[in-house]
């Protein structure tokens, strides 16, 4: 493109008429303010070549800035995308008409449905199985391909793949504000609302499986009551968080997602206050032996599952370990007292409070820590840091290591490089290992019988389409019955690999 050419003192004094005021800005026009702003042209300058006044070509700059770069003054813009556009010479910038004005909509996210069955058109018996509200809701951020930035700021927010990121860890990672990552998590949210309301989306399926009523007004502390079953059962993230998540991605608005969200926190308060009532009147050694004998179970089952080394070491001194993540003020934990530790555990799911329930009431466990230790690994050739859930010790001297996670997740690409670095930490140190999701395990799935029908039919699936996506999953459950526990043992026995990112996609073993 020509750069426009230099001019005379007194020609660059000459009034130009406003030939284009309150025209809408043409692609070409575009291009070309790009072009003069590079070549650092002032305001005025640019303003005589575009017949336009000086506040319609610093709107424009401002139209050229991704959202977190657009100066809190229009003024600055002009300076602000030439540094812009030196710093990133080769990042596309969304030359697009400007809004006409009066109108202040921003331009919605396209998407392209599945050609598959969509919120009307499932059976009205169809049934959420495990794993389907984790999956669809990542599915739905994977189709934000054109939003980069908020995909992974929904995903380290709600923690598939990872932790669940606290605000202040997402605003260090990018170098913004706590207030705007909210902000931008927030569009993000309403973007997936418009998008689940597109037939044939992720979100669409995903608010069918949930059977959400078409009456606001049915969103009532019954059916937050369900949601919240369902996000501890699938999601690692606080309920606070995962329920906004799960109820955005299936295009309930972000308002009446958080008022269920409200709901669900008031209805666990009251069943609080209802146990608590309940162990006035219970005889206290009728609870405690029913508790302790439960969770001997669950425990004596964990350490029978976990993978131990050849020489036992022994357990770190009690009391010098601490939470390494959750133990700031404002983090997205919540807490119990713990009467065997003396003091507030935290915890960020339902699946961890139940693990902890159960080595709290145990009598084999001498104490326990949450997120106790920092454990380097590599994931796609980056050094990354990973938090296990829990370090435990028994009354007989034995150290063990745990991960709580969903059976269904266990097999997740990811999640297995940091069970291989925690297991092989465990052993250096003489402890155990284990993944538990209750009372299951990671061995229940090396152990899972997978009908040789099923065996078959995920083989030749993954034959056929080099693959396995989400459509694939519930082709296979639909014609052949396939569950998710068979789908997860399938990839655990085989060696295949499941990824999450950037979309579910399982691939044959390498």
């Amino acid at each position: 493109m020509d750069l426009p050419t230099e001019t005379t003192a007194e020609e660059q004094h000459t009034v130009v008429p406003l030939s284009h005021l309150g025209e809408r800005w043409s692609a070409a026009e575009y291009e070309q303010l790009v072009e003069e702003i590079r070549s650092g042209l002032t305001v005025d300058e640019i303003a005589r070549t575009h017949g336009r006044p000086a506040g319609g070509i610093t709107s424009a700059c401002n139209r050229l800035l991704p959202t977190e770069q657009q100066p809190s003054s229009r003024q600055h813009a002009p300076a602000v995308l030439n540094r812009y556009l030196h710093e990133h010479p080769d990042e596309p910038l969304a030359i697009a008409p400007a809004t006409p004005r009066g109108s202040r909509k921003r331009p919605r996210e396209e998407v392209t449905p599945l050609p598959g069955p969509t919120r009307h058109d499932l059976d009205s018996d169809a049934q959420l199985e495990s794993g389907d509200a984790a999956a669809l809701t990542s599915e739905a951020i994977s189709w934000l391909e054109r939003r980069p930035r908020e995909q992974q700021i929904l995903r380290m927010r709600v923690g598939f793949e990872d932790a669940p990121h606290t605000l202040a860890e997402i605003a260090g990672e990018f170098g913004l504000s706590r207030e705007r990552i909210r902000q931008i998590e927030a569009r993000a949210l309403t973007l997936l609302v418009r998008q689940a309301r597109k037939p044939g989306t992720p979100g669409a399926i995903l608010a069918a499986l949930l059977h959400l009523p078409d009456n606001p007004d049915a969103l009532d502390e019954a059916f937050a009551e369900r949601i919240a079953t369902i996000v501890a059962s699938e999601f690692v993230a606080p309920a606070r968080v995962a329920i906004p998540f799960l109820l955005c991605a299936a295009g309930v608005g972000s308002s009446a997602a958080r008022r269920v969200a409200a709901l669900a926190r008031a209805a666990e308060e009251r069943r609080r206050e209802l146990e608590k009532e309940q162990r006035r009147t219970t005889a206290a050694a009728q609870r405690a032996t029913t508790a302790a004998r439960r969770a001997d179970d669950v425990v004596d089952r964990w350490i029978e599952h976990a993978a131990w080394p050849a020489d036992l070491g022994s357990p770190p001194e009690r009391g010098t370990l601490h939470a390494l993540r959750l133990d700031g003020p404002g983090e997205p934990a919540s807490s119990f007292h713990s009467s065997k530790l003396d003091r507030e555990v935290l915890y960020e799911s339902g699946l961890e409070l139940a693990a902890f329930t159960a080595l709290e009431n145990s009598t084999e466990i001498a104490w326990y820590q949450e997120q106790p230790l920092t454990i380097p690994y590599t994931w796609e050739g980056r050094q990354r840091l990973y938090y296990p859930d829990i370090l435990t010790a028994t009354h007989t001297g034995r150290c063990m290591l745990i991960e709580v996670k969903p059976l269904t997740s266990m097999p997740v690409a990811l999640n297995r490089a940091k069970a291989a670095a925690a297991r092989a930490y465990a052993h250096r140190n003489g402890w155990g290992w284990v993944t538990v999701d209750g009372a299951r395990t990671g061995r229940d799935l090396e152990a899972h019988t997978i009908p040789a029908e099923t065996r078959r039919a995920i083989t030749t699936g993954l034959e056929a389409f080099g693959h396995l996506g989400w459509r694939h999953i519930l082709e296979l459950r639909t014609n052949a019955g396939v569950s998710p526990r068979d789908i997860a043992a399938f990839i655990v026995q085989t060696g295949a690999q499941l990824v999450l990112e950037p979309s579910y996609r399982i691939t044959a073993p390498r």
